[in-house]
Parts: structure tokens; C-alpha cells; sequence
């Protein structure tokens, strides 16, 4: 998954800052199995999503998949990544999920609490293309900074994305995420979703919005991309008649890719199937 190493990584001779977005495929691979010693092998799970605070040891882990994956996408380096996320490190979590067979990291979610700093979403739809201030959102959204996360990014490495893998690791990573929301009482989530990763949501049935019903725009290389809001509170309900539609698909097709889906969906709501790959947090 990892390239190997080049000039500019971080090697495992040399010290490793917290944030730090360029750890070569050794250090990467060490440092994975230092997190699995230290939180334990989760039996009979393939996958393991740990989350740690933005300036725990194991941060670069989710900083490194993060970057490599950005700047495959969208060509979003080293030295974009730490310009745009340079002022919310310190707000920072990430739930890393790691494949306990191969031992390395294979998809991320950061998510920014507020700050002094900020949401990064709400601070750039702020500016041009679409010019909405923070004021307005909170006011459209009868919303509050401090029951709010920003989702900075989602990433998922390339052979654990779509129909073939059943999307499985962005389930088990959406669950992580709304799991924690959950259990610290956020009542809204935003993010700027590119084209490719809305759609993903939409088929997983997680309802998220376009901000005040805005359009979508180029950012940070992508060039569909929308800012998005969700109202953790309701997602239950939503999703529950997205499964009930789903499970009316199974009956007619017991058989179709159709059951996999309504599976997964299910395991979003209830925590089914995926829970047992979610460890209790540690924020170390």
C-alpha cells in the first residue's frame, strides 16, 4: 500500500514528530505494530479502527495514509496537507483502521473539534466560490461550534475501496465516527466531500446535505466537490428507512449485491458486524 522509502520520509533512524505526513513504508509498518501491541489484537477481526488524539505518537500513521492517498487523488503533497492543516493539528483526531493480518494502516478519518482555530470547513466555504460566514451556518442550522465536528478528510487505500471489498472499511470507519459523535453528544458534522466519496454516502444511505443548498466547486484539486452537513440526532431514523427500502430489494433478489449493502447499512445503524472491530477508545 505504502510506497517505499524516498527522500523526504521519515526513516526509522530518525525522530518522528507527531505531526508528520511522510513516514516511509518501514517506519509506517513499525509503527502499526507498536499500536496493535499496545491496543491489542482484536480475535477473529481482519480490521482493528483505533482512535488516537492528534498529537498522540501513533498520529503519523493516519497523517501519512492520509497524504499518500490526497496526493494520488488529487495532488495534494506533503507541503499541501501541512499548509491546510497546520492551524487544526492540535484539534485533530483520527480514527485509523489498520488490517491486523498485513499489520499496516489502510484507511483514515480525521476529524477537527472546535478551536480557537476554527472549523476548516466552515473557515473555507467562508471564502470564494461560496462566500457563506460561519454566522449563517449556525443560524440556518440552529448549530453550536462546540457540539460541532469538522470531518477533514477520508481516506481509504486503494485496494480496500469499492463494490469489491463490499465497503467494508468505510463502513467500519463511518461507525467509528458516528459511534464517537454519538457518545459526546455532537449534534452536527460537516465536510467538503468530493464527488466519488458523496456517492459512496449516498449509497451507504448517511444523510448529509449541501450547506444552505450550495453547489459544488473546485477545492483543493478535486474539482466536484460540495460542503456538506449532517445532523447526528437524526441519522437513525434516516438510515433506518434507507435499510427498510434496501430489505424490500433483498426479499425480490435474496441473492444480489443488494444484500450485502442492506448488511453493511445495518451494521452503520446498530453497530452489527462492525462494532466487534471498533475496541473501546483510547486517546493515547
Amino acid at each position: 500500500m505504502l510506497s517505499s522509502p524516498h527522500d523526504g520520509h521519515a526513516s526509522r533512524g530518525d525522530a518522528v514528530s507527531p505531526i508528520d505526513y511522510a513516514l516511509d513504508a518501514e517506519m509506517v509498518r513499525a509503527l502499526s505494530r507498536r499500536l496493535i501491541a499496545e491496543r491489542g489484537v482484536l480475535d477473529s477481526a481482519v480490521f482493528a479502527c483505533h482512535e488516537v488524539v492528534g498529537m498522540s505518537p501513533f498520529a503519523p500513521l493516519g497523517r501519512t495514509l492520509e497524504c499518500e492517498i490526497f496526493q494520488e487523488r488529487f495532488g495534494n503533497d506533503v507541503a499541501v496537507m501541512t499548509r491546510e492543516y497546520r492551524q487544526y493539528e492540535q484539534a485533530s483526531r483520527f480514527f485509523i483502521l489498520v488490517d491486523q493480518t498485513s499489520q499496516m494502516p489502510v484507511g483514515v478519518i480525521r476529524v477537527i473539534r472546535s478551536s480557537p482555530a476554527g472549523l476548516k470547513t466552515l473557515n473555507d466555504i467562508a471564502g470564494p466560490p461560496l462566500n457563506i460566514p460561519t454566522h449563517d451556518f449556525l443560524t440556518a442550522y440552529k448549530a453550536d461550534l462546540s457540539s460541532c465536528w469538522d470531518v477533514g478528510t477520508l481516506a481509504v487505500a486503494p485496494a480496500y475501496r469499492g463494490r469489491s471489498t463490499r465497503y467494508l472499511a468505510s463502513a467500519i470507519l463511518y461507525r467509528a465516527l458516528y459511534a464517537a459523535a454519538a457518545d459526546q453528544s455532537v449534534n452536527h458534522l460537516v465536510s467538503i466531500v468530493d464527488g466519488r466519496a458523496r456517492k459512496g454516502l449516498d449509497l451507504l444511505g448517511v444523510p448529509f446535505e449541501p450547506i444552505l443548498g450550495s453547489t459544488p466547486f473546485d477545492y483543493l484539486g478535486s474539482e466536484q466537490s460540495t460542503a456538506l452537513v449532517g445532523y447526528v440526532p437524526g441519522m437513525p431514523e434516516v438510515m433506518t428507512a434507507h435499510l427498510a427500502a434496501l430489505k424490500r430489494q433483498v426479499a425480490t433478489d435474496p441473492e444480489g449485491p443488494v444484500a450485502g449493502l442492506a448488511a453493511l447499512v445495518e451494521g452503520l445503524i446498530s453497530g452489527k458486524g462492525l462494532d466487534p472491530m471498533i475496541p473501546s477508545r483510547c486517546l493515547s
